[in-house]
């Protein structure tokens, strides 16, 4: 799901060129079972280059849709529909294909892709996107996330999970967290201010949102800045950013996060069991690397880094 705060046009072209051609820098060694994938951030979203049949582009790694997305303003071929919803709980009537894909080491002959107009989402950023890449894509496969070094660290699994080879040099996560599958969304428990809310992780996502119906068991203080949620229907949703100390997850402290609240109720009506009481995207995840293992439901966070240290002294 796409959500990003209000995006202007500076500092956006400068990467592009340099984007396309960009080696993985120095780091810890990677094994045959592994490989890493460079990404840059534009307005707060991780975009990565991959290749759906002789179009190669830029993706948005989006957690929080469920299948590989295009843009049907650069790829066209389809052959049937089906309708999805965003987190806004608008729904849109998307047209679907098959399509060879590959991204880094992963190389698929025929996946299904559904075609959306995503020219929202291209505005204001001078980049022409291709296409999202959801869960489908990412389930078979445990992913590090580290927005310090921009890149991304997929390890292939066993049937139960495992990492079929380790990584030299890497340090082993200081937490580790089950989560429940929802759907396609990870969904686990966070503390905020002491109280406990089941919250779900969106990498699509460049502002946290909470449920509207949670806002009064929460203290928080007002950032004032405007907020556009976009997602893959046209329409948005302006909102204003909440600056909200007090997240903790397990031992592991948060630095302030920039949150808004909305309605959650469209969404939780495609989730079975427990209703989710919010999304955490980029404001959450940015601050530690994090790992994703779908076929364990592990969350992993190397809370032992820079941040943590700085938060111990304040």
């Amino acid at each position: 799901m796409i959500m990003t705060p209000k995006a202007g046009s500076s500092g956006l072209l400068i990467t592009l060129l340099y984007f396309v051609h960009l080696q993985v820098s120095a780091g810890p060694l990677v094994s045959p079972g592994s490989f890493t994938v460079p990404f840059h951030l534009i307005a707060k979203l991780i975009i990565v280059e991959a290749t759906v049949d002789d179009h190669t582009g830029l993706f948005i790694l989006d957690t929080g849709t469920e299948e590989l997305i295009l843009n049907a303003a650069h790829v066209n071929r389809p052959t049937g529909g089906r309708t999805i919803r965003d987190v806004g709980g608008h729904s849109a009537k998307l047209k679907t294909g098959y399509f060879s894909f590959s991204l880094g080491k992963i190389n698929i002959k025929q996946k299904r892709a559904f075609l959306a107009d995503l020219r929202h989402l291209e505005r204001n950023r001078n980049i022409h996107i291709l296409g999202l890449i959801g869960y489908s894509i990412l389930e078979d496969y445990e992913i590090v996330l580290d927005y310090t070094a921009k890149k991304l660290t997929f390890f292939e699994l066993d049937r139960k999970g495992n990492r079929l080879t380790a990584s030299s040099g890497q340090r082993e996560p200081s937490h580790i967290i089950p989560f429940k599958l929802k759907g396609h969304f990870p969904c686990f428990d966070i503390r905020i201010g002491g109280e406990s809310f089941f919250v779900a992780l969106d990498t699509g996502a460049g502002l946290n949102v909470l449920d509207a119906r949670v806002r009064e068991r929460i203290a928080c203080s007002a950032d004032g800045k405007r907020a556009n949620i976009k997602g893959i229907s046209r329409q948005q949703i302006q909102t204003v950013t909440l600056l909200m100390d007090g997240f903790q997850i397990e031992e592991v402290p948060y630095p302030s996060m920039l949150t808004i609240f909305k309605s959650l109720d469209r969404l939780n009506e495609f989730i079975t069991g427990r209703d989710i009481d919010g999304l955490l995207g980029y404001e959450f995840l940015h601050h530690y690397r994090t790992a994703l293992n779908y076929r364990k439901k592990e969350l992993s966070v190397f809370g032992e880094e820079p941040v943590l240290a700085r938060l111990k002294k304040e």
